[in-house]
């Protein structure tokens, strides 16, 4: 989890992102389909109604970046945006961490607006605030009741990382529909070729499967390539569950010919509307068993990418509440 803090007008804004998957099996593949919103990790394109924070972000200058007592700057050189910007008469805020060169980046669009007193998305936050004033404190925030607390229909979002030999992305580029989230292990060349002795690819896609429909299953790619000429090949069988026949290299692995029977579950959940901001705080049904989603994200702070924290007269709702105590504890 990445966390900065913008000091601004007298008010400390926190921002949390983080991703849960749930992924399950299927072995159809959804159809294409028109996105609400770009992704390209940069500011927004269209109508930018107030910028809040732009540090790093190339081609564009620096704005409050310090973060809480260090009115030195911010010693972070992590790109990071936070912008209200303007869809088709809807206020959007958008938030951009990080690039792709370096491995890691995400960028989310969250419908609403900041306000004062209340310097946290002012849309599907549900009761995750942190800010001046708010009751709920940081810590809280990362082991609370506002974990997966937001609307996700709410919310856009593109998240991608990548080492060179293991690639993610977690993409939710509508609204209303559910993400597709892939993983590849391994690499090939610019013809297809696998690179080295594996390759795996994972992909469960259910960008076509809106919030209230649990009645279909996502579309899942599972495949494992094993790169080596010495294993000998078999065949595959046919009927009794099969669907496909032929040889095939003996390490390799494709869900769609190799299982012989499968019941698929990836996104048959819905999420109803909660009494919180723009329907937050609603409520996951799933199909098939349950999840647990007020899980603690404390393990993902780093301190030292935190060096404000613990400093001055910092309080448990992340202000100064005048009790003259550092508390480490309460800079999650």
């Amino acid at each position: 989890m990445y966390k900065k803090s913008i000091q601004y007008s007298g008010c400390r804004a926190v921002f949390y992102a983080s991703v849960l998957w749930f992924v399950m099996i299927n072995v159809a593949q959804a159809a294409s389909h028109t996105a609400d919103v770009t992704f390209n990790f940069a500011p927004h394109s269209g109508t930018v109604t107030n910028t809040t924070a732009s540090c790093n972000m190339a081609g564009v200058s620096d704005m409050g970046c310090q973060r809480g007592n260090n009115s030195s700057g911010d010693p972070s050189t992590t790109p990071f945006l936070y912008e209200t910007v303007n869809i088709n008469g809807t206020s959007y805020v958008h938030l951009v961490v990080g690039d792709e060169a370096s491995g890691f980046a995400q960028e989310i669009y969250i419908e609403g607006a900041a306000s004062t007193g209340n310097e946290v998305a002012g849309a599907a936050h549900g009761n995750t605030q942190i800010c001046n004033g708010c009751n709920v404190g940081m810590v809280e925030s990362l082991t609370g009741p506002g974990n997966a607390s937001g609307n996700p229909s709410k919310v856009a979002m593109r998240q991608v990382l990548d080492d060179g030999g293991t690639s993610m992305e977690f993409l939710k580029d509508r609204f209303a529909y559910k993400p597709v989230v892939s993983q590849t292990v391994g690499t090939k060349d610019v013809d297809g070729n696998v690179i080295g002795e594996i390759y795996v690819e994972f992909a469960a896609d259910m960008s076509n499967i809106l919030y209230t429909d649990d009645t279909v299953a996502g579309a899942i790619t599972n495949k494992v390539i094993v790169n080596d000429p010495d294993i000998p090949t078999f065949e595959r069988p046919t009927g009794d569950g099969f669907s496909g026949g032929g040889s095939s290299i003996g390490g390799n692995f494709d869900m769609s010919t190799d299982l012989q029977y499968s019941t698929v579950s990836a996104g048959r959940f819905t999420y109803t509307d909660g009494p919180g901001t723009l329907g937050s705080e609603g409520s996951y049904e799933y199909i098939s068993g349950d999840g647990n989603l007020n899980q603690s994200w404390e393990e993902y702070f780093d301190l030292a990418q935190n060096p404000d924290c613990g400093t001055g007269d910092f309080g448990k709702n992340g202000k100064n509440d005048g009790d003259g105590e550092n508390l480490i504890d309460n800079c999650y």
